[in-house]
């Protein structure tokens, strides 16, 4: 085989992973790689075609790399994001029968919001993931799902997955539609609830920390960065920020021994770190 056919051979690879990135595997982010550092050496284009006809031949193969590249170099990026996301659920499927214990804690604790009053029907379900998908009405960007539902109605869920002996919180999420207004009053602190979920996990089965990403590292931020440079998109995308940092930011903060490190709220379950339970609604 020549080098020209096995070039040819390398971009056409590459042309399929960019068409469905969600089947892509290992070997597949190194031909992305491999096609990237050919256009880098090369400067030349692949099969890859512009969005727009240049005038003239030279525009033409510059139009051809600038544009192959864009498109490989955040192709490589969404399938190293699926990678990650499966590897974190290979891991979290080993130690399925302690993450699933998430349902319980998250159960006990929402109850006992309700203590002297009458108490609606509390679930809490988990459930692996492999890639992001819809559960309970949110898109979840983490391996491990859990979704509470109250009166049959989802309500609220959190991601997070494992990694080593640290369980990482990358979402606290509201399903549209629920409010905690009248009766649900006292589960106004649910993102509260879920992170001393937790925090009772990693003191049961022996992890050594739990952290929670903070809200400028937070995926859900991050995939708001396409939005239209419009007042409304700007709006949207203020509301957003605004909301993660009251979830993430001010939930961390609120509960004690979470200390800020670079990209997240770290909490380390010591004998002297016991959780402290959160205060029933009024």
């Amino acid at each position: 085989m020549t080098i020209q056919a096995m070039r040819r051979g390398i971009f056409a690879r590459a042309d399929e992973v960019v068409r469905n990135p969600d089947n892509a595997t290992i070997g597949d982010v190194a031909v992305l790689i491999l096609a990237i550092l050919i256009l880098l050496a090369t400067g030349n284009g692949s099969s890859l075609t512009a969005n727009h006809r240049p005038t003239t031949e030279r525009e033409a193969r510059h139009s051809a790399h600038e544009d192959a590249l864009t498109v490989l170099i955040s192709n490589l990026k969404l399938v190293f994001a699926r990678v990650r996301f499966y590897k974190h659920y290979l891991v979290a499927r080993r130690k399925r029968a302690e993450v699933k214990s998430i349902e319980g804690f998250m159960r006990d604790r929402l109850n006992r919001q309700f203590i002297g009053r009458q108490a609606p029907i509390v679930d809490v379900k988990m459930r692996l993931l492999k890639h992001w998908e819809r559960f309970g009405g949110i898109i979840f960007e983490a391996p491990i799902a859990v979704v509470a539902t109250i009166d049959d109605l989802p309500a609220f869920g959190m991601a997070f997955e494992v990694k080593g002996n640290d369980i990482r919180i990358r979402q606290l999420h509201g399903v549209r539609g629920f409010s905690t207004r009248g009766h649900y009053h006292p589960l106004r602190p649910w993102p509260r609830l879920f992170v001393e979920s937790c925090q009772d996990l990693a003191l049961t089965h022996g992890y050594s920390r739990v952290l929670v990403v903070r809200s400028n590292r937070s995926y859900s931020l991050k995939g708001q960065d396409a939005a239209p440079e419009t007042p409304e998109g700007i709006r949207h995308q203020l509301e957003i920020r605004s909301r993660l940092m009251k979830r993430l930011d001010g939930t961390a903060q609120s509960i004690q021994g979470f200390e800020m490190e670079k990209n997240w709220w770290v909490w380390h379950a010591t004998v002297g770190n016991s959780v402290v339970e959160v205060g029933r609604g009024e």
